[in-house]
């Protein structure tokens, strides 16, 4: 020990400089003061003294022996922190660097190691490697993101400073806050491959006093404020509270009331399936901080993200539901490590049991966004107790509400071939890595039957940008001017343009701006019920106006219904009703429904028919007159788009076949789609008997029967009142949709046979009808 503690005190701490002037400009009141007071004394950032004997705990828990293996090695690990020259792509990053995220996971665990044994050796290692690392640190340029590369340095020296603290001089304290203030904080990297603003350029693109970016979406709303600045402001209090105030004030103002509109939604924007795991990771990291460090967690509501999160699970390997960029990987294990940290916080078992269940466990990281050994343990304090099953507790059927607007759905749990359903409305959007698909439907059935299309390249890339993010690659409508010549400056209009959703981008004041709505519920209703001991879902229905969503619409809206049959052999149907006024008579109005299956769907009449590997078959049967119907797809037409195959930067698509289009014919402003599609075992053709499907038109009313089941839509744009009627021709159960709260009575040929209340929320009724003329009247 006295080798490694005799190099420390000989560390030149003229190194790095004198603090410069910027450090005290963050003493400008340019935001409110701190709502939170610091606990005194060290260690404070992300532990408390209190947690030491169950972080010793954890070193025993089985489900934490793979971090426990990796901390002990690391922990005897002979390393300098001494970098070596910069080289092309070094750990498995692009770019001229020497960047090593293995190292810093090896400091981090010599530091909490000195805490754990108390023995000082290990301390004096992790100070000595974290300045030889902040020294050595060459970054020449990196393909993107290099804030995340200095910002997860800002966070490995903060835990340093901070549980090392009493084994620094006073000049070794100043020597590590000029060293992160000169080496990591200010000025700029090389970024020859992107051509972004000069902002994008600066080590921590959120600036040196941090004031630049946004905690709405993008980098800035990712961990530069919410772990990495807050982290090191903990740290160095002592020695200069202004960091504390200045982080902690911008938190305060720009960042906690937005995530509290966040979680109103009980979600998140930026998409589930690629960039939530690390912009809600900052979140939860945040919290954790907080919590250790005051006794509080600001971020009110943030434990109801996981559950949607559960509700999202399939058992394919994209883990959830398509929402927002996604990446053609596995993805469950990076939500898994959310999940620990939401664990640690709320204590919640079924969290704890989902992280297990992915193995999450056994796949430590030492990244950015990855849970290090040395968290695992930390996170792991609290003994957390494992739900038997997360499945058990996880919600049957969610409704993300508020800004949202968009219902997760399945039969039940506990089975991998039960039909589930995501019914999106969409109110708001932050554009980003969000997508235009208001108005949009996702279905399940022994795998994934229709999603969303096209996969996550280059961020600004024409694939993405055009075809990933826009409503083409999605079940919702497109609303296409022919006289448009071209979406903006840079790109031909004969090539991209298909009048897709505008997608809302940089949104400065996401709470109060209403150039960010895309729609509003008008209606929302599902029931579950018990059968045998478990629950299972019966309905969802979510309809919503998304005029707002299209430049090319006067009025856009679609109703959604799904309805769990008795029938095992065609266990679930949705109906799917839009009304459209396009600006112009020429507009062309067109339904799109994606093939995520390789092989060409079967296009006959009416009715288009797709299979999945996994053993599910999906119809779809159009009741729009004068549909016309087209199937785009297969080689050289996955992404197509205009003539032109729209490939990503890497020449990728996402293996699906392609899309049907069901169009109306021009030469009207108003009209409208009607379609039921409905699941089944594949291999059933045409000919093959399935329940009737047809068309119901009455008075005020518009729906179809799927056999016995009758979906109804009301005719009125504003929630239906008074007298609605049509002629039954089938008894069954009908599903009136779209009409207004209070009490209605229902008869077949003049005879009351019963009366329904409808709901404010939900605008709906559920009843049984004979067949003959069915009159619902509005009491």
């Amino acid at each position: 020990m006295s080798d490694i503690k005799e190099l420390l005190a000989s560390w030149d701490t003229s190194k790095f400089g004198s603090m410069t002037e910027d450090i005290y400009s963050l003493t400008e009141k340019r935001y409110s003061g701190p709502k939170y007071t610091l606990r005194k004394g060290h260690p404070r950032v992300c532990l408390s003294p209190e947690i030491l004997p169950g972080i010793r705990a954890a070193l025993d828990n089985p489900d934490c022996r793979i971090a426990a293996e990796k901390f002990r090695e690391y922990v005897e690990c002979a390393y300098t922190g001494i970098l070596g020259a910069p080289e092309e792509n070094h750990d498995g990053r692009k770019g001229l660097h020497n960047f090593d995220k293995l190292g810093l996971a090896i400091i981090e665990a010599k530091a909490l190691n000195y805490l754990l044994s108390g023995d000082s050796r290990y301390g004096y290692e992790a100070i000595y490697a974290i300045f030889n690392y902040i020294d050595t640190l060459d970054i020449q340029w990196i393909s993107s993101d290099h804030c995340r590369e200095y910002g997860y340095l800002m966070f490995i020296a903060a835990e340093v400073y901070d549980w090392c603290y009493n084994l620094m001089t006073p000049e070794q304290r100043l020597c590590m806050i000029a060293g992160i203030e000169t080496r990591v904080c200010a000025g700029t990297v090389g970024y020859p491959d992107f051509t972004a603003s000069a902002t994008y350029k600066l080590k921590m693109e959120v600036g040196f006093p941090p004031t630049g970016q946004g905690g709405v979406n993008g980098h800035g709303a990712e961990g530069q404020i919410l772990r990495h600045y807050l982290a090191f402001a903990i740290a160095i209090y002592d020695e200069n509270p202004s960091w504390w105030e200045f982080v902690t004030g911008r938190l305060q103002d720009d960042y906690i009331p937005v995530r509290q509109e966040f979680y109103k939604a009980d979600f998140y924007p930026q998409g589930v399936s690629n960039y939530l795991r690390c912009r809600f990771f900052s979140d939860l990291y945040s919290a954790w901080i907080y919590i250790h460090a005051t006794g509080e967690n600001p971020y009110a509501g943030m434990e109801r993200v996981m559950p949607s999160l559960f509700a999202m699970e399939t058992p394919e390997e994209i883990t959830f539901f398509g929402n927002g960029d996604s990446t053609p990987r596995p993805l469950k294990n990076s939500y898994a490590r959310l999940a620990i940290i939401n664990a640690a916080i709320t204590g919640d078992p079924t969290a704890w049991a989902l992280a297990r269940d992915a193995h999450c466990f056994d796949a430590v990281g030492h990244g950015n966004a990855d849970v290090t050994p040395a968290s695992m343990l930390i996170f792991a304090s609290g003994g957390t107790e494992s739900a038997a099953d997360w499945r058990d507790t996880a919600p049957l059927q969610l409704y993300n509400g508020s800004w949202l607007g968009q219902i997760t759905t399945r039969a039940r749990w506990h089975d991998e071939n039960a039909p589930a359903l995501q019914l999106k409305v969409g109110v708001k959007s932050t554009g980003n890595h969000e997508h235009g698909d208001s108005g949009s439907f996702q279905i399940y059935y022994k795998g994934l039957l229709t999603h969303d299309g096209g996969c996550y390249s280059n961020y600004g890339h024409l694939q993405t940008r055009y075809y990933h993010c826009s409503s083409i690659s999605h079940n919702t409508l497109l609303i296409s001017d022919p006289s448009r010549v071209k979406p903006d400056s840079e790109v031909p209009a004969e090539k991209w343009y298909h009048g897709s959703q505008r997608i809302r981008m940089s949104v400065s004041d996401w709470i109060n701006n209403d150039l960010c709505v895309t729609g509003k519920v008008t209606g929302m209703q599902t029931l579950t019920e018990k059968k045998n001991g478990q629950d299972e879902a019966r309905y969802a229905y979510i309809a919503g106006d998304i005029t707002k969503a299209y430049d090319e619409a006067e009025y856009a809206s679609r109703a959604m219904l799904a309805v769990y049959t008795e029938d095992k052999e065609f266990p679930m149907v949705l109906f799917v009703r839009d009304d459209i006024t396009a600006v112009g008579a020429d507009f062309r109005k067109t339904f799109l429904f994606h093939i995520p299956a390789q092989d060409e769907p079967v296009i006959a009449g009416s009715t288009v028919i797709t299979e999945n590997a996994g053993g599910g078959q999906l119809r779809l049967v159009s009741l729009t007159d004068n549909a016309i119907i087209e199937g785009i797809g297969g080689e050289g037409k996955h992404q197509y788009i205009n003539g032109h195959e729209c490939l990503t930067a890497a020449g990728m698509h996402d293996k699906h076949w392609g899309r049907v289009e069901i169009s109306l014919p021009t030469g009207e402003k108003d009209g409208g789609f009607l379609h039921v599609l409905f699941v089944t075992d594949a291999g059933k053709t045409l000919t093959d008997p399935t329940p009737a499907v047809a068309k119901i038109t009455g008075n005020g009313i518009t729906g179809a029967s799927f056999g016995n089941i009758i979906g109804l839509f009301a005719d009125s744009r504003e929630r239906a009142c008074g007298e609605l009627s049509f002629k039954n021709t089938v008894p069954g159960t009908v599903y009136l949709t779209g009409i207004a709260a209070g009490t209605w009575t229902v008869s077949a040929d003049g005879k009351e046979v019963g009366s329904c209340t409808a709901t404010e929320e939900g605008g709906m009724i559920v009843f049984e009808a004979p067949v003959g003329n069915i009159a619902i009247i509005h009491a």
